[in-house]
């Protein structure tokens, strides 16, 4: 909000240091898309998968963002509602990342075979893999299943 609260002072460096402040943020979100992205989809489909759903995003929402703010704008009778929506979109993602996004650091991406020397690190790599994607949890439900059923 402060940057926005730059951008209208009126004051040309004060208009430059609050895009400035913007675009610092901005760049962090990009580099933080353009790791986490591609865990999202297996090998195979990765491209393909990236560049439909990376698009069609930009298309939805980067597209109708303008006519957005300016109807909320319109309606508020404030020039802050641009920093409002940002900042509720924010903690949408917020939300959602702290729900839904898993840990991958450390852990082959889905899809891809491992890369090692021996045939016990494919075994242990296979099995972290396995593991990761919930394999481990699947086979424990089963075996519960067969318990009650017993």
């Amino acid at each position: 909000m402060h940057a926005f609260m730059l951008i209208e002072s009126g004051s040309n460096i004060l208009i430059f240091l609050g895009i400035m402040s913007i675009a610092v943020l901005l760049s962090a979100l990009q580099r933080t898309i353009s790791f986490q992205l591609p865990t999202l989809f297996f090998t195979q489909i990765r491209y393909g998968g990236l560049s439909i759903t990376y698009n069609i995003t930009a298309f939805l929402f980067v597209g109708t963002a303008p006519t957005l703010i300016s109807w909320l704008i319109k309606v508020t009778d404030t020039t802050f509602a641009s920093a409002y929506c940002l900042m509720l979109v924010s903690i949408i993602g917020i939300v959602i990342v702290s729900l839904f996004v898993k840990k991958t650091s450390g852990v082959p991406l889905r899809g891809d075979t491992p890369t090692v020397g021996k045939e016990r690190e494919k075994q242990e790599k296979v099995q972290l893999q396995r593991n990761y994607n919930g394999e481990k949890k699947k086979e424990k439900l089963k075996t519960t299943i067969k318990k009650m059923m017993m």
